[in-house]
C-alpha cells in the first residue's frame, strides 16, 4: 500500500507507528522511525553503506538506525526502568559506518565506543561522528579496552556474519570488557527477517536440525578486505542461542523483530567470575 502524511520530528525523528489492536507500546515497539533530514550529521557514501547493510540505499541504513535506537532504547526503559542516557559506558561492537551509532548523539551523558574490522568505515566515523571514539579492530580478539570496560554492549548484526568459533572468541572478549551485571544486546535474524525471503520449508528444517546454519560466504566486505574467509551469511535457531551463548551471558529474553526486522537477544553478564 501507499500513504502519504505529514512528518512531525520531535527530538529529532518522525515516528510511523502501525496499530494492530495489541496496545499502543506493541505499537511503539514495531514503530519505524525517519530522522530528521535537516540534520547536521552527514551520511555515508553508498559504497560504505553496502557494507553495512548490504545494498547502497541511504534511506533504508538511516530509518533502520534510527528505528533500531528507538526501539531498544523504548525497550530498555520499559524492561528495565532506564534508557541508553542512563548507561555511562556504551560498545557499539561492529559499528561500520554508523548506522546505530549516529544515533546516541542524543545519549548525552553516554560515552560511546565503536569498533570494527572495516578500516574504511572506521575512519568515516572518526572523521564525522564527534559523540563517540573509534577503533578498528582485528578479526578475532583482543579488544582494545581493559577489563569491565562498559555497562552496556550492542552488536547488531555481527554475530550472524561469523563463523562458529569466531562467534565463540568474541562473546569471551565481551564478557572480559563488560561490567558484571551489564548489558549486551545482540541482534540476529529471526523468524520475521527469514520470513520476508519466503525460504523453502527444507531451509527452516535445517536450521532447526543444524541450529546455526551457514548459507555461504558473505561477500559484502570484499572490496575492503578481499582476502577474508570467515565473514559467513548466517541464521541461528532459539534453541541454538539457549545453548550456546548462556555459556558466557545469562539470557534474559529474545525480543522478536525489534531491532529493525532482527531478534534481539538480551544478555546480561552474571556478577560472578565466567566458569
Amino acid at each position: 500500500f501507499a500513504c502519504r502524511t505529514r512528518a512531525d520530528f520531535q527530538d529529532g525523528y518522525a515516528r510511523l507507528e502501525f496499530r494492530d489492536g495489541r496496545g499502543p507500546v506493541h505499537s511503539l515497539r514495531r514503530a519505524w522511525y525517519l530522522p530528521n533530514p535537516k540534520d547536521d550529521l552527514p551520511v555515508p557514501e553508498a559504497s560504505r553503506i553496502r557494507r553495512v547493510i548490504g545494498v547502497p540505499d541511504s534511506f533504508n541504513f538511516l530509518i533502520g538506525g534510527a528505528s533500531i535506537y528507538k526501539r531498544v532504547d523504548l525497550y530498555l526503559k520499559e524492561r528495565l526502568g532506564k534508557g541508553f542516557d542512563e548507561f555511562r559506558r556504551v560498545l557499539d561492537f561492529g559499528c561500520g559506518c554508523g548506522r546505530v551509532a549516529r544515533n546516541f548523539r542524543w545519549s548525552k551523558d553516554t560515552r560511546l565506543a565503536g569498533v570494527d574490522i572495516d578500516g574504511d568505515n572506521i575512519q568515516w566515523c572518526r572523521d564525522h561522528l564527534p559523540h563517540g571514539d573509534f577503533a578498528q579492530i582485528a578479526a578475532l580478539p583482543p579488544l582494545p579496552f581493559p577489563d569491565e570496560s562498559f555497562d552496556l554492549i550492542v552488536s547488531v548484526s555481527v554475530m550472524c556474519q561469523m563463523t562458529e568459533d569466531y562467534q565463540f572468541a568474541w562473546l569471551h572478549e565481551l564478557h572480559r570488557v563488560a561490567q558484571r551485571g551489564a548489558l549486551v544486546l545482540v541482534a540476529v535474524p529471526g523468524l520475521t527477517q527469514i520470513g520476508l525471503a519466503r525460504p523453502h520449508p527444507q531451509f527452516m528444517r535445517d536450521i532447526e536440525e543444524k541450529g546455526f546454519l551457514v548459507s555461504g560466504r558473505n561477500p559484502d566486505l570484499d572490496d575492503v578486505m578481499p582476502e577474508q574467509t570467515h565473514y559467513v551469511s548466517g541464521i541461528h535457531s532459539r534453541e541454538y542461542l539457549h545453548a550456546n551463548y548462556s555459556r558466557y551471558f545469562r539470557i534474559i529474553e529474545i525480543v522478536d523483530a525489534i531491532a529493525a526486522n532482527d531478534d534481539l537477544v538480551v544478555l546480561e553478564k552474571s556478577r560472578s567470575d565466567l566458569a
